[in-house]
C-alpha cells in the first residue's frame, strides 16, 4: 500500500457519513415531535400524534345529496337536481360524511371536532347546516358514516358543494384530509298538478297531470275513449304553468296558461276547447320574488334587499343625496336591479313616489338601467341642460306583484 485509501473505501466513507448526518437530523426532529406530543394514541383515545407529519392520518369522503322526507322528490334537470317541494317550504338535503382513521378516534366536538362548511357553493349558500351528534367513536381501520342535513332556503338556486375535515382545536390545526362533495346544481320547483276537465267550469270528467303529456290519446278518457281534443276547462295552480298544444308531440298552435281557465272556448283567438292534444307542465320556485337594488351598474356598490312594496324610497336611508345638505336615501339612487328567482313574480318600478309617473316592469336581472327606456326628463341648471330618457337613478317607488307568478317575461 502507498498510504492512500482505495477509491472504493473513500466512497463508502463519504456516503456513510452523509447517511449518518441525515439520520441524526431526522432523529432530532422526530424527538422534538414526540416531546411536543401531549399524549400517545391508545384504544379509544383521540388522535394526537404527529399531525404535522401525517395530515392524511384520517381520510374523509362525502356522499349525497339525497332528499329527506316523503313530501319532497327530485329528478334530473338541466345537468343537476330539480327538487320538487311544497310552495314556500325549505328543503332538507342529506349528505353522508364517511370517516376512516388509521387509529381509534373520538371526535368529541370540543377538543377535536368535525368542521362542515359550504365555502365552494355558488352563489353563497342560503340555509342552515344541521347539528352533528357527538361524541363520534370510530375504531381504527374501520369507516364511520356521519349524516349531516342541509336545510336549503326555497329561493336559493345554484351549485351546492359541501366540505368537511377534522380539526384539533387545542393545536389549532387540521388533522385529516379535506373532503368535498360533488358539485351539484340544485333547482327548486313546486310540485304541480294541472287538471283537464271535459266540461266547462271545471265540470265533467277530469285528468290530472303531474308531468308532460306528449300524446293525450294515450290517456283513457270520455272522448272516443281518450283525452285527445276533449278538454273544455283547465285548472292551473299558483306557481305552475302549462303550455297547451293543438297536435300531439307538442306541435301545432300553442299557448301558455298562467292561471285556470273555466271556459276554453272563450280563451284566445284560437278558441281552445276540444282541440288540446298535448300538454307541457311547468313549475316555478314557489316563493315570492326578492328584489335587490344596487347603487352602481353591474350589481355593484351599496345594495338594498326588498321583499315588500315601497311607496317612497325617500323613506329608506341610503347612499344618495339630491344635494349636499339633504339626507341620504335610496330615492333616485338605483343603477341596476336583480329579481330573484327569475320569473317568480313581477316587479313594477315607478318614476314618482306612491307608484306614480312612468312604470317599468321587471322580472329578471337588469345590470344597467341606462339601457332601459323611460319617460324623458329635462335636467337644467345655470350652466347646462340635459335630456335623460333612461331609468338610471330615476326610481322612487317599487311595487312587488306577488300574484303575477307565471312567466311574466314572455
Amino acid at each position: 500500500m502507498n498510504g492512500k485509501l482505495p477509491v472504493e473505501l473513500l466512497v463508502i466513507l463519504v456516503v456513510g457519513t452523509f447517511i449518518l448526518v441525515i439520520l441524526l437530523t431526522y432523529s432530532r426532529v422526530l424527538g422534538q415531535k414526540i416531546e411536543n406530543a401531549s399524549e400517545i394514541v391508545g384504544p379509544g383515545q383521540e388522535i394526537r400524534i404527529f399531525p404535522e407529519l401525517f395530515p392524511e392520518y384520517i381520510s374523509l369522503r362525502i356522499d349525497g345529496p339525497t332528499i329527506v322526507g316523503g313530501s319532497n322528490s327530485y329528478g334530473w334537470y338541466a345537468g343537476g337536481y330539480a327538487v320538487y317541494h311544497d310552495p314556500g317550504a325549505s328543503v332538507p338535503l342529506e349528505f353522508t360524511i364517511n370517516i376512516l382513521p388509521q387509529r381509534d378516534l373520538v371526535i368529541d366536538g370540543n377538543r377535536i371536532k368535525l368542521v362542515v362548511n359550504t365555502d365552494l357553493s355558488s352563489p353563497n349558500f342560503v340555509g342552515e347546516i344541521g347539528q352533528i351528534s357527538y361524541p363520534i367513536r370510530i375504531t381504527g381501520g374501520e369507516s364511520k358514516e356521519v349524516p349531516i342535513t342541509l336545510t336549503v332556503a326555497p329561493y336559493w338556486k345554484g351549485t351546492l358543494v359541501l366540505g368537511a375535515y377534522v380539526y384539533d382545536a387545542e393545536k389549532q390545526q387540521r388533522i385529516s384530509s379535506q373532503a368535498w362533495s360533488v358539485e351539484t346544481p340544485i333547482y327548486f320547483r313546486v310540485k304541480c298538478n294541472v287538471t283537464l276537465y271535459s266540461g266547462t267550469n271545471y265540470g265533467g270528467s277530469s285528468l290530472t297531470l303531474e308531468s308532460d303529456a306528449p300524446n293525450l290519446t294515450e290517456y283513457s278518457g270520455p272522448c272516443n275513449g281518450n283525452w285527445n281534443d276533449c278538454a273544455r276547462s283547465i285548472a292551473v295552480p299558483r306557481w305552475c304553468g302549462v303550455i297547451i298544444y293543438e297536435h300531439v308531440g307538442f306541435k301545432g298552435a300553442s299557448t301558455r296558461l298562467c292561471d285556470s281557465v273555466a271556459d276554453l272556448s272563450s280563451y284566445g283567438s284560437e278558441h281552445w276547447n276540444d282541440v288540446i292534444s298535448s300538454v307541457k307542465v311547468e313549475s316555478l320556485p314557489g316563493i315570492s320574488p326578492r328584489i335587490t337594488l344596487y347603487q352602481d351598474m353591474n350589481f355593484k356598490g351599496e345594495k338594498l334587499l326588498l321583499t315588500q312594496s315601497v311607496s317612497n324610497l325617500e323613506s329608506i336611508a341610503g347612499p344618495c343625496k339630491p344635494w349636499p345638505w339633504a339626507s341620504s336615501t335610496w330615492n333616485d339612487c338605483v343603477s341596476s336591479i336583480e329579481v330573484y328567482p327569475e320569473d317568480s313574480g313581477l316587479v313594477r318600478v315607478y318614476v314618482a313616489a306612491n307608484y306614480g309617473g312612468g312604470e317599468l316592469q321587471v322580472c329578471t336581472q337588469l345590470p344597467d338601467l341606462r339601457n332601459e327606456k323611460a319617460p324623458c326628463e329635462v335636467y337644467s341648471s345655470e350652466w347646462y341642460s340635459e335630456v335623460i330618457c333612461d331609468w338610471n337613478q330615476k326610481i322612487s317607488s317599487i311595487k312587488i306583484d306577488k300574484s303575477y307568478t307565471c312567466y311574466p317575461c314572455t
